[in-house]
């Protein structure tokens, strides 16, 4: 009998233990990507991948850190983008109430249209609006989601209506984008971000002052290499904009 529980005991503790390493690794992984670097983010989503190879949690966070750096590689971007397609995939269809595992896999396919170049492709536009749909009747106020669904609104108004309205896609607008990205921002003002896409989406309204207005929003976030990275995108998309109106008779 004392064997017995010593045994029930050492199992617990294994447990409880690798519980408590796994949410390590997971904070320390969310961590660095909140900071940008996504490298050692995904080493440490892959360490807690190792201790739970089965984790929705972790799997659709490795998803997450797989678009971050197909989005700032220059070879090998859709074997990555699937890569973190199959891993929010199985995330999905292992527990299906994860918001964030939804959002991310709109946000691969929004990359995958891009970078594989099938604008076309409406029935990708459409899943990812399903996703994003999805998402946000699990939860409304994410920041994350109300993000890439601006996006998707950016992305898809540009598109013939004719090409759309068969897929129930007539309703993207730049206003909705615009709408979407500062909710965005309002639910999540430091991330560097959600700060450059609101300054895109200001510009492409044409509404240049608030524009810059919010560069310098982004200009004072605390220091990171994600605030370094989207602040010099920042001042190279008002410098080009700047250069073409000194070219405008």
């Amino acid at each position: 009998m004392k064997t017995v529980v010593i045994n029930i005991f050492l199992a617990l503790t294994i447990i409880v233990t690798s519980a408590s390493d796994i949410n390590y690794y997971i904070r320390a992984g969310d961590h660095f990507m909140k900071r940008g670097e996504y490298d050692d983010a995904l080493k440490n989503y892959r360490t807690a991948e190792k201790l739970s190879p089965n984790n929705p949690d972790v799997m659709w966070r490795i998803g997450a850190a797989l678009n971050r750096i197909a989005e700032s590689i220059n070879s090998g971007i859709i074997d990555t983008l699937r890569k973190a397609n199959d891993y929010l995939t199985k995330a999905i269809s292992t527990d299906k109430k994860i918001p964030m595992a939804h959002t991310e896999l709109a946000r691969n396919l929004l990359l995958i249209i891009a970078k594989a170049g099938k604008t076309n492709d409406m029935a990708m536009w459409s899943r990812a609006k399903e996703e994003l749909n999805f998402a946000q009747s699990i939860d409304s106020n994410n920041a994350e989601n109300l993000l890439v669904m601006g996006l998707w609104n950016r992305c898809v108004s540009k598109i013939s209506l004719l090409k759309r309205m068969p897929y129930d896609l007539g309703d993207a607008s730049q206003d909705n984008a615009l709408k979407y990205i500062i909710a965005a921002n309002e639910l999540d003002p430091k991330n560097p971000e959600y700060k450059y896409e609101l300054i895109k989406q200001y510009i492409i309204a044409e509404k240049v002052h608030k524009a810059q207005k919010v560069s310098e929003e982004l200009k004072s976030l605390p220091p990171s290499p994600k605030k370094n990275f989207y602040l010099k995108k920042a001042r190279e998309l008002i410098s080009s904009l700047k250069n073409k109106t000194a070219e405008e008779p």
